[in-house]
């Protein structure tokens, strides 16, 4: 990606995002699932979990949901 803005070429990262694309469309029509990140979750407020007792644990979360917003 780095490359591809210094060299102003977006050909150079289509070229080399072209075999992940290819690889998560291959594992999706073979019985992979998608799965969302905490932070999507978290954002649109379907994170399934009670949020940690843990203050520690708590704060990082407090920080991932103000991030999000």
């Amino acid at each position: 990606a780095a490359l591809s803005i210094l060299e102003k070429n977006n050909y150079i990262q289509e070229t080399l995002l072209r075999p992940l694309q290819a690889l998560c469309s291959f594992q999706l029509q073979h019985g992979a699932q998608i799965r969302l990140s905490k932070e999507h979750l978290l954002k649109n407020g379907l994170y399934p979990k009670p949020m940690p007792k843990n203050k520690r644990k708590l704060r990082k979360m407090e920080l991932l949901m103000n991030s999000v917003k």
